[in-house]
């Protein structure tokens, strides 16, 4: 059986997270996944992903998961709004449009850079600046 989808670093990974929690945030009104954004010093993660596929560090990620959960139609919208809009990016190009963002900037605001430090990444920051991309 052929794959579907593409090969992703961990890295550019992360940055897709942000951006489909950012765009579901503004489009659909709720939260895609639960688990929190945080504002690492290469951009955003969400640690238990970013966990689960660090074995493969600036690699491409080669596994599919065995059991897929349901996602709702509303949350496949948004991801493949923004696979066609920031999929062609590199994972490097990703972390530096993060970092230009608001959420972000505003989670290490006062942190000298590359600190270790990993605050927060607020879902009302990330409504409030996706709200303003169409």
């Amino acid at each position: 059986m052929a794959k579907k989808g593409f090969l992703t670093s961990n890295l550019k990974l992360q940055k897709l997270l942000y951006y489909v929690q950012g765009h579901h945030l503004h489009r659909v009104g709720s939260l895609a996944f639960a688990d929190q954004i945080k504002a690492w010093s290469h951009g955003p993660v969400v640690p238990v992903v970013y966990h689960r596929f660090k074995k493969f560090s600036w690699h491409d990620i080669d596994e599919i998961p065995e059991q897929m959960p349901a996602i709702p139609s509303s949350t496949v919208a948004v991801i493949d709004f923004v696979l066609k809009r920031y999929g062609g990016c590199s994972g490097v190009e990703l972390e530096d449009m993060t970092h230009a963002e608001p959420p972000w900037t505003m989670a290490r605001k006062g942190l000298p850079v590359g600190a270790t430090a990993s605050p927060a990444i607020e879902a009302k920051w990330m409504r409030a600046h996706f709200s303003g991309c169409s």
